[in-house]
């Protein structure tokens, strides 16, 4: 009978109650927003080559023998010779592309865990008649162990 008081007694002290946490998540919410604007490209600016002969007569006058002129799509080109004087003339139209470009900004909510409030063990009313049976219990051990020493001495 001992053995087994002893083994019971034994397995309530080594049972124990683990109180258990309920961590409940927030959803996520990701939005994503994308802003389209234009943005200015400036083009590559044209370029143009001229060659021209120029060639002096007996009366000590300039001549112009020969040109040759390559360019590109964009320029307008003009020229005049006279008076010994040659004038040139390049109009080039400095263009200016508008792509479309997109930024996008994501807004992410970082979740959070929130512990939510519960209670924990909870005594219920067959538990509080266990206490009191139990705090009887010592307490009448106690007296009979007090009573025992009496008597003897």
């Amino acid at each position: 009978m001992k053995k087994y008081s002893a083994l019971v007694l034994g397995v309530f002290l080594l049972i124990g109650c683990k109180t258990a946490t309920k961590v409940t998540e927030v959803p996520v919410k990701t939005e994503i927003i994308v802003h389209e604007r234009l943005v200015p490209v400036s083009l590559p600016r044209d370029s143009l080559m001229l060659v021209a002969l120029f060639e002096c007569d007996s009366n000590y006058n300039v001549l112009l023998r020969a040109y040759s002129e390559e360019k590109s799509k964009n320029i307008a080109s003009s020229f005049g010779f006279g008076n010994n004087l040659f004038n040139y003339k390049a109009i080039t139209v400095r263009d200016t592309m508008f792509i479309v470009g997109k930024d996008s900004f994501i807004y992410r909510d970082i979740p959070l865990k929130i512990p939510v409030p519960y209670e924990v063990n909870k005594v219920k009313g067959w538990q509080y008649f266990l206490i009191w049976c139990g705090v009887i219990a010592i307490a009448a051990f106690l007296i009979l162990i007090v009573l025992r020493l009496v008597k003897r001495k």
